[in-house]
């Protein structure tokens, strides 16, 4: 299985795909808490904007961009509008209010995932037969959860320094540990905005160049004439 190029692109997009989004939406969540003093029901409420806007776009646009343009550059698309979304909300204040300042993010990170999701699952299938496309569906799984367990340990723990810097040097009174919190989110969503540009280098250079090479395998789904 490993020695299949598109699958193995595949599962390195995937991983950093939802290593970005895994950590995006683990520290958002914090920050919305610990910052913004969201209740835990608010908080899942704000990330409606995410949910509804990857399901119109997967359901609505990523098939025919698929078709169109190929796994690659559809990946490619999606991963920069989740890196555009990440700048924003890496902008965001400590008081920071939902509609101005999270909304617009949440939902261009929404539409990436919309765009990104389709297509990386798509890339893992190109060139599989179907005797063998169970292993190649868990393998893509498999990577997309460690990725996202990689990506949300780095960009938690990038966080976390740069908000103990900042207390360190301020002192630890509830106003620094606020804007001590913010800026490590800050910090955090431009680290995922990263994994986002590695993603959008991989799904170029590696798997357009595995998709270009692959002859996919279709199945026949007809049963055979007989003569």
């Amino acid at each position: 299985m490993f020695r299949r190029p598109t699958l193995v692109a595949a599962n390195l997009v995937a991983a950093l795909v939802f290593g970005s989004f895994f950590a995006t939406i683990f520290q958002a969540s914090l920050f919305m808490q610990q910052v913004l003093g969201y209740s835990a029901l608010r908080t899942g409420v704000a990330y409606l904007a995410i949910a509804v806007v990857s399901l119109a776009v997967a359901g609505g646009v990523a098939a025919r961009l698929v078709d169109r343009l190929g796994v690659g550059w559809t990946l490619a698309l999606g991963q920069s509008t989740s890196a555009a979304g990440l700048l924003l909300l890496a902008r965001a204040p400590v008081d920071a209010a939902y509609w101005a300042d999270l909304f617009p993010g949440f939902a261009l990170v929404g539409a990436g995932m919309g765009f990104s999701l389709p297509a990386a699952q798509v890339a893992a299938f190109i060139g599989i037969e179907q005797e063998i496309s169970g292993v190649a569906g868990g393998m893509v799984e498999t990577a997309r959860e460690i990725g996202g367990a990689l990506g949300t340990a780095v960009v938690a723990a990038i966080a976390i320094a740069r908000a103990d810097d900042i207390i360190a040097a301020a002192g630890s009174v509830p106003a620094t540990r606020t804007l001590a919190l913010t800026e490590g989110f800050q910090r955090g969503s431009l680290v995922a905005a990263g994994f986002n540009a590695a993603s959008i280098l991989a799904a170029l250079v590696v798997l357009r160049r595995a998709e270009r090479s692959a002859s996919p395998a279709v199945p026949s789904t007809e049963p055979a004439l007989a003569d």
